[in-house]
């Protein structure tokens, strides 16, 4: 199963977003794909205290809803 598959959407505009791992920073970051996302979120949110992908998750999907 596809974890990317469980991901929540992004809170200002609902496209989906991707969770990926800089090699640079040593962090996970989320973010959606800049050249086709109409959001007013341009830049990739740092997801801290997640040390693998599924936490990664877990910290993204960690939000109050409406």
């Amino acid at each position: 199963m596809d974890n990317q598959m469980n991901l929540k959407p992004c809170p200002f505009c609902g496209e989906q977003v991707e969770i990926e791992y800089s090699e640079h920073t040593k962090h996970f970051f989320a973010y959606h794909d800049l050249k086709k996302s109409e959001c007013i979120i341009k830049l990739a949110i740092l997801l801290r205290n997640a040390h693998t992908k599924e936490q990664a998750i877990e910290v993204w999907n960690r939000r109050i809803e409406k």
